[in-house]
Formats: structure tokens, C-alpha cells, sequence
């Protein structure tokens, strides 16, 4: 088994996928490369696929 497959996720406990949908039909629409969280608790999500960059936030 490879460290990259997804099972190793079930490894951490309480974890929770918040974003995916990455690769659709064995075709990949976006690559997420790294995560920068801002001040106010917003994710900066870099794409080098798409060449952007995504900001995931929450409202309360």
C-alpha cells in the first residue's frame, strides 16, 4: 500500500474531507498543492492544475 492512497486517511482520527471532486472520470479539473490559513480562519488553496488560487471560508 502506498502512503499517497486514500485509506490512510482512516488512520487520523475525527478527520473530515471538505473539499474533493479534484480528479472526475479519470480526468483531473484541479491539483491542490498547498494551504495558507488566514487570519479570520479562511483557507488559501493553491491550484498549479488551473493556475488559481481557491479561498474556502465559513460563515457563522
Amino acid at each position: 500500500m502506498s502512503w499517497s492512497e486514500r485509506s490512510w486517511w482512516f488512520l487520523l482520527p475525527n478527520n473530515k474531507i471538505f473539499a474533493e471532486g479534484w480528479l472526475q472520470d479519470g480526468k483531473a479539473w484541479g491539483r491542490p498543492v498547498d494551504i495558507l490559513i488566514m487570519p479570520d480562519g479562511a483557507l488559501l488553496v493553491s491550484d498549479d492544475h488551473a493556475g488559481v488560487i481557491y479561498r474556502i471560508s465559513y460563515k457563522k
